[in-house]
């Protein structure tokens, strides 16, 4: 049971820290006529915290306190976040139309909020 769980959380740290770092974007590679877009699926909390940690500051999102004071004042919202995350070509721009990942953006911001409270 030790090493299941152990096996997990290595996974789960690997994942993280693979997705989050700064050169992890959409690329393409062009074959003859044709493009093939490859874009690795980023998740929800890994655009929360890709904001948290300041990798869309060029794209005029804020990072650590000044994030959560931001959006804890609706000033900013998971919608600004994932179009950043869409200009810093993290995610292609059809996640600004899916609701669900909005919502999962939104939830994921609303987290750090609270959990900026325990600090």
């Amino acid at each position: 049971m030790k090493r299941l769980l152990s096996g997990a959380l290595s996974t789960v740290v690997l994942m993280t820290t693979v997705a989050l770092v700064p050169g992890f974007k959409a690329q393409a590679q062009v074959l003859g006529d044709e493009s093939i877009v490859y874009e690795p699926r980023t998740e929800a909390f890994e655009v929360a915290y890709l904001a948290y940690q300041g990798y869309l500051k060029e794209e005029g999102i804020e990072s650590y306190a000044v994030l959560v004071q931001d959006y804890r004042q609706n000033e900013v919202e998971a919608e600004d976040v994932v179009r950043a995350a869409v200009q810093a070509n993290y995610l292609s721009s059809d996640a600004l139309d899916s609701e669900e990942y909005l919502d999962a953006v939104d939830w994921q911001l609303r987290l750090l909020e609270r959990s900026s409270h325990r600090d």
